[in-house]
């Protein structure tokens, strides 16, 4: 009850219009980061794309994939995949999973 009259005093002495001129500026404020993040996304899943595409290249070129790659491999595509990829890579996927794979050798 007492922090409920403390917000209540708050309000009195601010007045709504200045509460009204804090939330819009937040709700600004807010709707910048939101597109900031939204880049920072995009960004992102360009990025991973790249290094996919760059990995597929060669493996394939190479005629197997290492265990450790393919986990590798497939941990970024579910990553990717979940930025909202727009399916270019689901064929590449579906071709690693056939590549010959190789137990590594230390």
């Amino acid at each position: 009850m007492e922090k409920i009259m403390i917000i209540l005093n708050i309000f009195a002495i601010l007045g709504f219009p200045s509460i009204f001129v804090l939330i819009s500026v937040t709700i600004k404020k807010m709707s910048k980061y939101s597109e900031q993040i939204k880049i920072l996304m995009e960004s992102q899943q360009a990025q991973m794309r790249s290094q996919l595409l760059k990995d597929y290249y060669k493996y394939r070129d190479r005629g197997f994939i290492y265990e450790s790659e393919l986990q590798d491999w497939k941990d970024c595509y579910e990553k990717y995949h979940k930025l909202g990829a727009n399916g270019v890579m689901d064929q590449k996927y579906k071709n690693v999973l056939l590549f010959e794979t190789r137990a590594e050798i230390d």
